[in-house]
């Protein structure tokens, strides 16, 4: 979920106003918006503690109609070379922080991109596979006593 989120903030940061669905699109929903969703999803453990995720995400832009009930080909097309932009150019999604813990900037490589125009149907499809390791959290087994005063032990010594 965390990447699917992720995606999400990318997508909502660029299109401001446009509504970002996860995962099903409301009944009766309006065009001109996005659908994201993950379409499939391994893990592969690298080690004790870590682990790597390949899932692949779909993207896929509804176009908005006009009095005709047609979707603009040019807005299509815009809309399908700035996803470009968004994502295959910058080859990295920004990861969302874990609510809680103090973690460095982390990203998910994009591995591979996929998009396709669907004039028919006024949409476009993108699909993109993202690679990212995570370490799994572990339990410390030691608790912390007391603080040593290392200042007056060295002076006790010398």
């Amino acid at each position: 979920m965390r990447l699917l989120n992720s995606i999400c903030k990318v997508i909502s940061s660029a299109y401001a106003g446009k509504p970002v669905h996860i995962e099903e699109v409301p009944n009766k929903f309006k065009r001109d918006c996005f659908l994201v969703t993950l379409a499939t999803s391994g893990s592969n453990l690298k080690n004790f503690n870590v682990y790597q995720e390949d899932p692949v995400f779909q993207i896929v832009y509804f176009g908005k109609r006009n009095e005709a009930n047609q979707v603009l080909a040019e807005e299509l097309y815009r809309v399908k070379e700035e996803l470009k932009a968004l994502f295959l150019l910058k080859r990295a999604v920004p990861v969302i922080p874990l609510e809680g813990v103090k973690e460095k900037p982390r990203y998910a490589k994009i591995e591979t991109y996929t998009d396709e125009l669907r004039l028919d149907e006024g949409c476009v499809y993108v699909k993109i596979t993202l690679n990212f390791t995570e370490d799994v959290p572990k339990d410390d087994p030691y608790e912390l006593i007391g603080e040593v005063d290392i200042v007056t032990e060295a002076r006790s010594n010398g």
